[in-house]
């Protein structure tokens, strides 16, 4: 199973931040962390994990689970599916499976029916990934395997931006010179720049089809 000390070790080797004896990281766990978050959470509007939860019949409002990115549909034990309220009113439609007369919507933090629901209803939905925790490094990671490259690249990223935020401390690099004699204003933005396309690539080229966008399941589930 793939595990937050796998991903860690992983990301250090490409960062190559070997630690020195007595010296410590350039970049702490804490802050590669942090940015496995944000890659996993960019991650999920290319490639969905695929959850739901349900609520009893009777009920007119729910509260939305914390790991929710969006929607999919809403059914009951029968199949019927809920069509959405939409600022611009009901979208009718006219599958023979719609729940007649039942209609949902979204606030900041609850989905919410036009009415009480006369059946149990299951929310299927797009779900942002667990994130790892800094101390917990048995801690299951659950993207699948293929986006750990592109993860990294992300990663790497992040830890490059974070010296570009601290270019007063580095005044010594604020300013390089190319071969064709054009200056460089901050040349760890195109190192910064360079990675984030390489995440893009990686990952659109395994995504290019969206059906497979939204239907590709973890290895690790």
């Amino acid at each position: 199973m793939l595990t937050w000390q796998t991903v860690l070790d992983r990301t250090r080797r490409f960062l190559s931040d070997q630690v020195r004896e007595g010296r410590a990281p350039r970049v702490t766990d804490q802050e590669l962390c942090d940015a496995w978050i944000d890659a996993q959470d960019d991650l999920v509007q290319y490639v969905a994990r695929r959850s739901t939860f349900t609520i009893d019949d009777g009920l007119s409002e729910c509260m939305l689970p914390d790991d929710l990115y969006r929607v999919l549909y809403i059914a009951n034990s029968d199949g019927w599916t809920m069509v959405p309220l939409t600022p611009e009113g009901i979208n009718d439609q006219t599958d023979t499976n719609v729940w007649e007369g039942m209609y949902w919507y979204l606030t900041h933090d609850k989905i919410e029916f036009t009415d009480a629901l006369d059946y149990e209803a299951t929310v299927h939905y797009s779900a942002y990934y667990p994130a790892p925790t800094v101390d917990d490094l048995n801690k299951p990671i659950f993207i699948p395997r293929w986006t750990i490259q592109p993860a990294v690249y992300y990663v790497a990223a992040q830890c490059i931006e974070k010296q570009i935020v601290s270019d007063p401390q580095l005044r010594q690099y604020a300013t390089r010179t190319q071969d064709s004699g054009t200056p460089i204003s901050n040349p760890f933005l195109q190192v910064a720049e360079y990675l984030l396309k390489r995440y893009r690539e990686q990952v659109y080229s395994r995504t290019a089809d969206s059906q497979e966008r939204s239907t590709w399941h973890s290895s690790y589930r």
